[in-house]
């Protein structure tokens, strides 16, 4: 539930900051991915060497501590979040090495984006072109980026719900546990 709560927070942060980050309806940017990456990493970090806890977990009655109890430190923190962060790093690199795929699928969402779709344009061949492009998208670094984190969310759930102490594989990298407050 935490992670939930925690998604959604970020989500409309992440939604506010797309406004500054995305001109000309680009849907992904280097700048956006920084900045999507700097405030989960700092909203992440911060708060649980702060507190123990991110927003979510403050709701759930959650904390986090070292395995023996003590309060999480920045090198606590950032070890949790050094799977995500890898990943994070791998997704801005494949965007400065694969530039001419993010600009053409940044270009296909803004027209289809703007495309006003009707019984007569429906087989439009600028429309097939777009949507071809789009689709191609899915095998894209990003994309397989994308599905190696949620691959990777996944294993941690199933770790952190198949151990007496409910510690996820980010618990085990960092020294960590999440206890009930």
């Amino acid at each position: 539930m935490a992670l939930i709560i925690d998604a959604m927070v970020l989500g409309i942060i992440g939604f506010t900051t797309r406004i500054f980050t995305t001109p000309n309806g680009e849907v992904l940017t280097p700048m956006q991915t920084i900045v999507d990456n700097g405030v989960w990493l700092a909203y992440t970090i911060y708060l649980h060497v702060k507190y123990g806890q991110t927003l979510g977990k403050m709701v759930c009655k959650v904390k986090v501590v070292t395995t023996s109890g003590a309060n999480i430190t920045f090198p606590h923190a950032l070890k949790r979040e050094s799977v995500y962060l890898v990943l994070a790093v791998m997704t801005l690199v494949s965007m400065f090495t694969h530039k001419e795929e993010y600009a053409s699928y940044n270009e296909s969402m803004a027209f289809i984006d703007s495309f006003e779709v009707t019984e007569e344009k429906y087989n439009d061949e600028i429309l097939k072109k777009h949507m071809e492009v789009i689709d191609n998208f899915g095998g894209s670094p990003e994309m397989w980026i994308m599905d190696i984190s949620m691959i990777y969310l996944l294993l941690e759930i199933v770790t952190m719900l198949t151990n007496r102490k409910r510690r996820s594989i980010n618990d085990f990298i960092a020294g960590t546990e999440v206890r009930r407050l």
